[in-house]
C-alpha cells in the first residue's frame, strides 16, 4: 500500500519472476520513491554457469496521478541505474495501471557482481517518476550485445521536410 501525503492510499504490486521479495516495501512520500529488495547470491562462479534473468514488475494504479502522469522513470538496482532496455513502462495492458518492468539479464548482472561490494546478499531496487526528457530518446544494443547506443532526436515529432536533430552515442 503507497500512502502519499495527499490523504489517499493506493495499492500497488510487486512481482518478482525471480525470488520471493524481503518483505520491506516502501514508499518516500517525500522523493515520490518505491523501494525494496529481495534475497541474491552475487557468487561470480554460479552467475557465470547458470542461466539467470532478474524480472521485476512493480503496478502502480494510474489514480495516483503524481506517480503515474509522466512517460519517464528512474530505477537503480544496488546503486547502479537502470536505463534503457532494461526499464520499460507498460500505460496500456492494464486500463487502470501503469506496469514498469526491470529486466536485467546474465551480462548485465555479472557486470555489476564484479563491481559489488563483499558481504553483499540483495538486490535493492528503487523506482520514481521522473521529470520527462524536452529531447525524445531511444536505446538499443547491438546483436551482440556489447555497444550500447542511445540516439536522440529533437523535436519530438519528426516530420518530412523539415530540419531535425538527430545525436548519437556509445
Amino acid at each position: 500500500m503507497i500512502s502519499p501525503n495527499n490523504g489517499n492510499s493506493y495499492n500497488s504490486t510487486v512481482i518478482s519472476y525471480y525470488d520471493k521479495i524481503n518483505n520491506d516495501f516502501n514508499f518516500d512520500p517525500s522523493k515520490l520513491q518505491i523501494s525494496y529488495s529481495m534475497p541474491f547470491d552475487w557468487n561470480l562462479t554460479r552467475l557465470a554457469t547458470q542461466p539467470i534473468f532478474v524480472h521485476e514488475e512493480i503496478h502502480i494504479p494510474k489514480s495516483f496521478k503524481e506517480f503515474t502522469n509522466t512517460p519517464t522513470y528512474t530505477a537503480t538496482m544496488n546503486g547502479y541505474q537502470i536505463t534503457g532496455r532494461r526499464l520499460i513502462v507498460d500505460p496500456y495492458t492494464l486500463s487502470n495501471t501503469v506496469i514498469t518492468h526491470i529486466l536485467l539479464n546474465k551480462v548485465d548482472i555479472a557486470n555489476m557482481a564484479k563491481q559489488m561490494p563483499t558481504g553483499t546478499n540483495t538486490m535493492d531496487f528503487t523506482l520514481a517518476p521522473a521529470k520527462p526528457n524536452v529531447v525524445t530518446s531511444s536505446s538499443v544494443l547491438t546483436d551482440f550485445g556489447g555497444w550500447g547506443i542511445k540516439l536522440g532526436w529533437n523535436p519530438t515529432q519528426i516530420a518530412a521536410n523539415s530540419k531535425n536533430s538527430l545525436q548519437l552515442s556509445f
